[in-house]
């Protein structure tokens, strides 16, 4: 079971890297926080979106980032980087 694991963690982690440079649409579900039609509200990863974005809305971004399952889109602040 172990080893299904690990492959499966590391097949995400490849797709979320093979993301980067992407363009794609999000709901914005919270200031700085967004998902794509991939990701399921609280089991998936999530996408860092710019803070500013409304949430409920709509926005077109492009992925700059992967950060283990989450993609880090432009304009948005890495929870690691908001305290800078």
């Amino acid at each position: 079971m172990e080893i299904v694991r690990c492959h499966a963690v590391a097949y995400h982690l490849q797709f979320c890297r093979g993301n980067v440079r992407s363009v794609v649409e999000v709901l914005v579900d919270s200031p700085g926080i967004g998902r794509t039609w991939r990701e399921a509200p609280e089991i998936d990863g999530i996408v860092m979106v710019a803070p500013d974005l409304e949430p409920g809305s709509f926005a077109t971004v492009t992925i700059v980032n992967a950060l283990g399952p989450d993609l880090v889109a432009n304009g948005a602040v890495p929870a690691e980087d908001a305290d800078s």
